[in-house]
């Protein structure tokens, strides 16, 4: 059976949608096949995010990372989307000292989200695969920044890739991934 460090987003809960918000700070270490860190259920409370928009919209996130979430052999995702809601967006921050590191010798997935739209911040460490499958994804990442093995797929969609660098910051993003 498919065991799983967080769950969060029940569906019975009282608004009747799956809106839910973690934030880690500490460490989450898997083992077992198929286990998964951290399971996500879809927002309608936030909407998707645009490059474009002055006022910033980005204060809540779905899933906050500033800790360490490790996947070992033939773990599942470390974090996952369940669902989504078409009005609403699916939000990852992988802060400067957070990691998320899966097993690349057994095809590990760091980030698996759904046929909805998603956003992955990653001013942190990724290791292993980002599959953000159908709907329209971001991926945001800044000079500190790191992303290992795998592959970044969007999926079907309109996806964006965003590099946040401030004048006069060098920063290093590596195509090679992006499928």
């Amino acid at each position: 059976a498919r065991s799983t460090a967080l769950f969060a987003g029940d569906e019975s809960n009282s608004a009747f949608n799956h809106n839910s918000f973690i934030s880690n700070s500490g460490r989450i270490t898997l083992s077992g096949a198929d286990a998964v860190g951290v399971s996500l259920g879809g927002n309608d409370f936030l909407a998707p995010w645009d490059l474009d928009d002055a006022s910033g919209n980005i204060a809540v996130f779905s899933f906050e990372n500033s800790g360490t979430v490790t996947g070992g052999a033939d773990t599942g995702p470390l974090v996952t989307f369940r669902n989504f809601n078409a009005a609403g967006e699916n939000r990852v921050v992988n802060a400067p000292n957070g990691s998320l590191l899966a097993d690349l010798a057994t095809g590990g997935v760091a980030i698996e989200g759904t046929n909805g739209g998603e956003t992955i911040f990653n001013f942190g460490a990724i290791r292993g695969d980002v599959m953000l499958m159908g709907g329209n994804d971001q991926y945001v990442v800044n000079a500190t920044q790191s992303y290992e093995g795998g592959t970044i797929n969007g999926g079907t969609g309109t996806d964006l890739i965003s590099l946040s660098f401030t004048d006069g910051e060098v920063g290093v993003f590596d195509a090679a991934p992006l499928t």
